[in-house]
C-alpha cells in the first residue's frame, strides 16, 4: 500500500507540474523545468573574472558601459566596447576581463537548464552572442530596467534583478531564435510550431508509451519526415530524447523525495529494476547513490555573490 507516497504522487507527477492551460510550449517547458535566473555577481570587474560553467547552463552578462573584452588562450580577443548584453552557453570558455582595471560593470546571471549530471540536451546555443543593447528593441528597456535596479540597490535588490533576467532570457531567446543565432537544438525546437507539439506531449506524460508514430501525429507529419527532422534538430531521435527527459524528470523526483519506486512508474517504466538500469546507463550511477550524492553537492554549493 503506497499511503503517503500516493498523495506525493499526486503532487509530484510530472505532468502536472507547473503546467497551466494556455501556456505556450516555451513557457511550459521553462515553468516545467523550474528555470529561474540566479544573481551570480553585481559589481566592478578589477581583474579577469573566470566563471565555473558546467554543462547545461546558459549565462547572461550586462556590460552597462562596455569597456571588457572576452579572452581565450589560443583565440582572439573580442572587445564589447558598446554598452551589451551577453548571451553565453556552457561551452563558453572565454574569461572577462576589463579593458581599463576598474573601469568595467558588470551584472551577471546563471541559468540551470539540466542538472551536470542528467543526459545530454543540447540547447542550440553553441557561441557566445553579444547584443548591443542600442539594437535590442524592446528588450532593451528591460535591460534599462535591469540597470537601474542593481545601481540602486534598494531593498530587494537581489530578487528583482533575477526576475528581470527571467524575462530577459525569454526575450533573448526569441531574438536569436529570430536572427537565425540559434538554428538547432531544444530552445529551438521549442519554438518550431510543428516539433514543439511533440514535445509539449512527451514534456505533459513522460510516462506514456511514446512511439515515433504517435509523436509524428502530434506534430502534424509524416513519422519519416518527423524522424528526420527531429533528429537534424534535436542531435538524437525522439525516443532518446524522450529517455533523457524521462531521467530529467526523475532525478527532480528524486530530489523532492519521491520513493524509486513510484518515481519508476510516474516516468513509465514498469518496475523500479526497469528504472534503475536505464538510469544508471544514462547517468552512470543507481539513483540513490546519485540521490546522495546531489544531496551533498547541493550542501557544498556557494551561495551567490
Amino acid at each position: 500500500m503506497l499511503g503517503g507516497c500516493a498523495d506525493a504522487l499526486l503532487s509530484h507527477r510530472p505532468a502536472a507540474l507547473s503546467y497551466r492551460p494556455g501556456m505556450d510550449t516555451l513557457s511550459e517547458f521553462l515553468a516545467r523545468i523550474r528555470l529561474q535566473g540566479r544573481l551570480f555577481f553585481a559589481g566592478t570587474v578589477h581583474r579577469t573574472l573566470q566563471l565555473d560553467k558546467p554543462p547545461g547552463m546558459a549565462f547572461i552578462h550586462i556590460a552597462p558601459t562596455g569597456g571588457l573584452e572576452l579572452a581565450q588562450p589560443g583565440v582572439p580577443r573580442i572587445e564589447v566596447d558598446a554598452p551589451s548584453v551577453l548571451f553565453c552557453p556552457s561551452s563558453c570558455r572565454y574569461d572577462i576581463r576589463p579593458v581599463t582595471p576598474g573601469a568595467c560593470e558588470l551584472v551577471c546571471a546563471s541559468f540551470r537548464f539540466l542538472r551536470e549530471s542528467a543526459p545530454h540536451m543540447a540547447l542550440g546555443l553553441t557561441e557566445t552572442l553579444i547584443f548591443p543593447i542600442a539594437d535590442l528593441g524592446p528588450a532593451a528597456g528591460v535591460v534599462q530596467a535591469l540597470i537601474g535596479e542593481f545601481r540602486q540597490e534598494g531593498p530587494g535588490r537581489s530578487r528583482a534583478l533575477e526576475l528581470l533576467f527571467d524575462y530577459l532570457l525569454v526575450l533573448l531567446v526569441r531574438r536569436a531564435v529570430a536572427d537565425g543565432a540559434i538554428s538547432t537544438g531544444l530552445l529551438y525546437a521549442l519554438s518550431d510550431a510543428r516539433l514543439s507539439c511533440a514535445l509539449e506531449a512527451m514534456h505533459r506524460a513522460p510516462e506514456t508509451a511514446w512511439t515515433v508514430e504517435a509523436l509524428a501525429r502530434h506534430a502534424g507529419m509524416s513519422r519519416s519526415r518527423f524522424a528526420d527532422r527531429f533528429g537534424s534538430v534535436l542531435g538524437v531521435s525522439p525516443i532518446q530524447y524522450l529517455t533523457g527527459w524521462r531521467m530529467k524528470v526523475a532525478q527532480d523526483l528524486l530530489c523532492e523525495g519521491v520513493p524509486i519506486k513510484v518515481v519508476a512508474s510516474s516516468v513509465g517504466y514498469g518496475s523500479q529494476a526497469a528504472f534503475t538500469r536505464v538510469f544508471q546507463n544514462m547517468v552512470g550511477q543507481p539513483p540513490g547513490e546519485w540521490l546522495k550524492q546531489a544531496a551533498r553537492a547541493d550542501i557544498d554549493t556557494p551561495p551567490a555573490r
